[in-house]
């Protein structure tokens, strides 16, 4: 319902982020946004808060939840940046090959 409601409401892409600093997958409005709404919060002791250290990245569960690979990513991740990953959903809907994409600033 969480997610249907989202799209409902415009929010087209399924990314990551943090709230109340604990890891979780939402939804946004467009690729370089963040969260609008909570899909669901991943359990910190494995992804760490915000500010943890040594934490695996909530985009691994992206990667995991729509097998995401090189092959339908559009653009490459730059190296030692912040990223994030956006997953589109009408591009899942439509049958697209690319339907992923990263998007990163730059660590100062």
């Amino acid at each position: 319902p969480r997610l249907q409601s989202s799209f409902a409401d415009g929010n087209a892409y399924i990314t990551h982020g943090y709230k109340n600093r604990n890891p979780i997958i939402c939804t946004t409005d467009q690729p370089g946004e963040g969260c609008k709404n909570l899909l669901f919060t991943l359990d910190y002791r494995v992804y760490g808060s915000e500010t943890s250290k040594n934490k695996i990245e909530p985009t691994v569960v992206l990667d995991d939840l729509f097998v995401l690979s090189r092959n339908n990513y559009t653009g490459m991740p730059m190296r030692q940046a912040a990223c994030r990953t956006y997953i589109s959903m009408n591009a899942i809907f439509e049958g697209q090959t690319k339907r992923a994409e990263k998007i990163c600033s730059t660590v100062n």
